[in-house]
């Protein structure tokens, strides 16, 4: 008869504070993070959009309140994985069957009542108990010692990794842009300007530099060449869509009026081990544009594996598409558990200024397992429980080929187990106080194309990413349990024996994980 005993870790699923954007002054110095960029604001109020970036029409928003259904995948734990902490082993002495309080014997069909109000066949429960203490003996323990509670195995977790880890994590770039001019250009009242400049002047996607009158203010900012900040985090690549262009010392000579060029910046971090708890953060800017349009797109996700179950626990995206001619296009989408929760998809014409946030709970299994504690056979459940949502920005300009996205997802969430064993002389149960992870993530990006001397055509791109994460704090662990007779009173004493799955001080990193800028010539 297998009994389930449900223990699980007390959830505070409070909501994380996020990101803000305000304007800073383009003359301010610039002493650490940006304040624009990190400015914690509580999500648990409904947030006033940032002027000039109004809501989305409700009827533009695909909102999505089912209940995340996900399959519960089993699993068997590599034995590899758990160190048995084994002693010499001990003679065998079984126990007599026997009244647990007045030490004289019994009948075997005697039926007894353990403290937890099961009864059990006095020849049964003897029966377990004796095969119990004689593999207990066969590894140094017995039931019969003095110690109410052992730790008698351990994940095979190398604490030396996870330090390095954390020392990675911790590890500043040692080359971040923190010029003004990129603060300036990402700002969202320069936004605003950029893209309500005017009047708009007539354009021509057919001729050189697509404007008529070749007067129009163009930008033309000194180029600066990208910044490598992390050998973890990708330096970012410059990709001719066009097989016909060329690659020459950093520049790109045109081939075609229709050539375009693509600059993306990714980054990738991963912490704590996938046999037991990991967490992990991805994403990716692109940056695209060509004389008749300009594209920006920003994607983060977040997400973890449990017992080397792969699970996403939140993932955001945003892309803006701004053409010289035609309607422009928007779509951003929050995923939880691979769910889609929330989406706005649209088109406009000529310009377009939108944002807004969005959360929700999450609380799904994760991995079902079967193991061992000491001799004794157990299964458990997994899951994460918490909060997750995502906060965008969006704006284009098609006349001024420029398109602009931040996208803020972010995160709040916790391990929990549940347990049980197949003995009937005791139980089990899962302890988990396990921060899994936290995150607050705010990446900018804005892409647009201009003309220099001699009506050249280049892509210039800013971009800025901070995060702000905490992950794998606190512990895991399994335990079960047997009744021995005492013989005495009272009758039983509990003996519990624990496996140590997972105890680390947890993970921090704050700070840029990339900011600058790239100019690359058509």
């Amino acid at each position: 008869m297998k009994r389930l005993i449900s223990l699980t870790s007390a959830i505070a699923v409070s909501t994380l504070n996020v990101a803000a954007s305000v304007p800073v002054s383009a003359q301010s110095s610039i002493q650490g993070p940006i304040k624009e960029f990190e400015r914690p604001i509580s999500i648990d109020k409904v947030e006033a959009p940032i002027k000039g970036f109004e809501r989305p029409n409700p009827g533009e928003v695909r909102i999505n309140k089912a209940p995340i259904n996900k399959k519960i995948e089993s699993v068997q734990v590599d034995k590899s994985q758990i160190q048995i902490i084994k002693k010499k082993p001990t003679q065998f002495k079984a126990f007599d069957v026997k009244d647990p309080q007045t030490g004289k014997a019994i009948p075997p069909s005697t039926i007894l009542t353990l403290p937890n109000g099961k009864k059990v066949n006095a020849g049964e429960y003897y029966a377990q108990l004796n095969k119990l203490e004689r593999e207990f003996n066969q590894i140094g323990y017995s039931l019969r010692q003095p110690a109410e509670e052992v730790t008698i195995q351990s994940s095979t977790i190398n604490k030396q990794e996870l330090q390095k880890q954390q020392q990675l994590l911790q590890k500043t770039p040692e080359k971040i842009d923190r010029s003004v001019e990129i603060q300036k250009q990402l700002e969202p009242s320069e936004v605003l300007r950029t893209i309500n400049k005017g009047p708009i002047q007539q354009i021509d996607p057919k001729l050189p530099g697509g404007v008529i009158n070749p007067s129009q203010p163009q930008l033309d900012i000194k180029p600066q060449r990208p910044q490598i900040e992390n050998p973890q985090i990708n330096p970012g690549t410059i990709k001719p869509i066009n097989p016909q262009l060329k690659q020459t010392k950093g520049n790109f000579k045109l081939a075609q009026a229709s050539g375009s060029r693509t600059y993306t910046r990714t980054w990738n971090k991963q912490v704590g081990r996938r046999s037991t708890f990991a967490a992990y953060l991805r994403g990716k800017l692109q940056l695209k544009g060509s004389r008749t349009y300009t594209r920006a797109n920003a994607e983060g996700s977040t997400g973890g594996y449990a017992f080397n179950r792969n699970f996403e626990l939140a993932r955001g995206t945003a892309t803006v598409y701004a053409p010289v001619s035609g309607r422009g296009t928007v779509n951003t989408s929050l995923y939880v558990a691979r769910q889609n929760v929330y989406n706005f998809q649209t088109g406009f014409a000529n310009r377009f200024s939108k944002g807004d946030s969005f959360s929700r709970s999450l609380d799904f299994g994760v991995a079902n397992i079967r193991f061992f504690v000491g001799p004794i056979p157990m299964s458990a459940r997994f899951g994460v429980r918490g909060s997750a949502g995502f906060r965008y920005n969006m704006a284009a300009s098609g006349a001024y080929r420029y398109a602009y996205a931040r996208l803020n997802p972010f995160v709040n969430s916790r391990a929990y187990g549940q347990g049980g064993a197949d003995i009937v002389v005791g139980g089990a149960g899962v302890g988990a106080n396990l921060l899994l992870l936290k995150d607050n993530l705010n990446a900018y990006a804005s892409a647009r194309v201009g003309f220099a001397s001699g009506n050249r055509a280049y892509l210039q791109s800013y971009y800025s990413v901070y995060n702000d994460m905490e992950a794998l704090s606190g512990k895991a662990y399994a335990y079960a349990y047997v009744y021995v007779p005492r013989f005495g009173i009272p009758p039983w004493r509990k003996k519990q024996w624990n496996w140590n799955i997972f105890d680390w001080t947890g993970f921090k990193q704050r700070g840029y994980l990339l900011r600058g800028s790239n100019r690359v010539y058509f």
